[in-house]
């Protein structure tokens, strides 16, 4: 038996193991589950599920961190991308696998999820922060009217393509959504291409950092995801603020009031972060040791400040980021060091949960509906991409696989769903169009990834295509 089939068993064996002592732990210590639970003599019931809520709080906690980093390991012995590892095991985890199709206690609850959905504010914020390291002005400088030509016949394809198959196909499919009115229908359609548009900076930074590429495809990718977010905050907040319009509430803000908001919320970030850069350089500059805890506060500081004021985090961090590599380039670099070494147990955690929050039963429900939408989207987005990419004269050797790295999506695609159902209040049709559109989310977090990697091995962007080119 060779070294890499003897290392696979290995993985598959401790995984196992883990599983099956999360399992026994579960016996052994019940956790509050249905909101009811005996509670023992002397000890009042808030004190008692207080004291489970912690305890399943820090077992779901590290049985993720370890099963997700051991899957990641296991499949990318298979070459797959780690990501979709930790992806796959919170699936597996979360609170609808199991208990559907084997009616046994998922290892991971629904109140233990939404604890662990705390976490995700810092993981946003040091993802962020090592995104905005990656972009340099000098590249900027050279490559921005590039990036607004690529950009440009990218969202406009995928925008207006996917929102006519919306209306023509999607709508007319699902019961609840067959009667809207002309002007809700289209809103709606509108709004399906408009999440549609968005991928995951998050999980382009984690393909960069797991392959250890770098080129063309890698920069122009990144930057113009980070631009990508600024355009569709932008654009939701718009899009949002018409619903009353779409659906004639009568309760319309004004125009001046929604572009006020758009302003505030896109300068404000951007204002904001470089705020944040400034402060951390200063501050971590004059702290010698465990600044890894310095980094985590801050994380959960740039996290918790922007929502308070109504900033985008991610924005806030990226700009961060960025306003310390380029005015501190040379004595950031402590700083971004310390960051990429906590990114692991990071990645582990924020996408394992986010694999735990996939709706099975829309997806199971909705898949036919779910693969038309993510097939149209990856059409458009391999259509508009290439053209963009062939009109802004990008290099030839990336032009063609560019479209890959836009094919992610994640957080950024959940949270606008589910703005989008909250702007939309209690109609009759929210929790289907809300079901769709996380379905297709969950389908383009798997085969998103898996379809980057392939793309940055055909450029020759990472080390095992270039090792083989030479």
């Amino acid at each position: 038996m060779n070294e890499g089939r003897r290392r696979q068993l290995k993985l598959a064996g401790v995984l196992a193991l883990l599983v099956g002592l999360l399992f026994v732990a579960n016996g052994l210590e019940p956790r509050l589950v249905s909101g009811v639970a005996e509670v023992p003599a002397g000890a009042t019931a808030t004190a008692v599920e207080d004291d489970r809520a912690i305890n399943g709080f820090t077992l779901a906690l590290g049985f993720l961190m370890i099963g997700a980093w051991l899957l990641g390991e296991l499949v990318s012995a298979f070459g797959l991308p780690r990501v979709v590892g930790y992806l796959v095991f919170g699936v597996l985890a979360g609170p609808d696998l199991l208990p559907g199709v084997l009616g046994v206690t998922a290892p991971i609850t629904e109140g233990e999820l939404g604890l662990l959905g705390r976490l995700d504010p810092l993981a946003i914020s040091l993802i962020a922060l090592v995104a905005g390291g990656e972009i340099k002005v000098s590249f900027l400088r050279g490559m921005l009217t590039r990036i607004a030509t690529l950009l440009g016949l990218q969202i406009a394809s995928i925008l207006f393509g996917v929102a006519i198959v919306a209306y023509l196909f999607i709508l007319p499919s699902i019961e609840s959504l067959e009667g809207l009115p002309t002007p809700g229908a289209i809103h709606l359609s509108i709004a399906i291409g408009l999440l549609c548009v968005a991928n995951s900076p998050a999980i382009v930074i984690a393909m960069i950092n797991e392959t250890r590429a770098k080129g063309p495809m890698c920069d122009t990718s990144l930057a113009a995801t980070v631009c990508k977010d600024l355009i569709l905050v932008v654009l939701v907040t718009i899009l949002l603020g018409f619903v009353p319009v779409a659906f004639a509430t009568g309760q319309s803000e004004s125009n001046a009031a929604l572009v006020k908001e758009a302003i505030w919320h896109l300068v404000g970030s951007i204002g904001f972060g470089v705020v944040v850069g400034v402060a951390m350089h200063y501050a971590a500059e004059r702290i010698e040791r465990r600044i890894d805890v310095f980094i985590v506060l801050g994380g959960f500081a740039i996290a918790f400040a922007s929502n308070a004021l109504h900033f985008e985090p991610l924005l806030v961090a990226l700009v961060a980021g960025f306003v310390q590599a380029n005015i501190w380039p040379d004595r950031s670099e402590r700083m971004f060091h310390s960051i990429e070494r906590l990114l692991l147990p990071v990645y582990c955690v924020f996408f394992a949960t986010a694999g735990a929050r996939i709706p099975i039963d829309a997806v199971a429900q909705l898949w036919p509906i779910a693969l038309l939408l993510v097939g149209t989207r990856l059409l458009l987005v391999w259509g508009g991409t290439t053209a963009g990419a062939k009109l802004a004269r990008l290099d030839p050797r990336a032009r063609p696989w560019m479209w890959t790295a836009f094919t992610p999506q994640a957080g950024v695609a959940i949270a606008l769903a589910l703005e989008l159902g909250k702007a939309l209040g209690d109609r009759d049709f929210v929790p289907d169009l809300t079901a769709l559109l996380l379905a297709a989310v969950a389908m383009n977090e798997i085969i998103g990834p898996l379809l980057m990697k392939w793309g940055l091995q055909r450029a020759g962007e990472t080390p095992s295509s270039i090792a083989g080119d030479g």
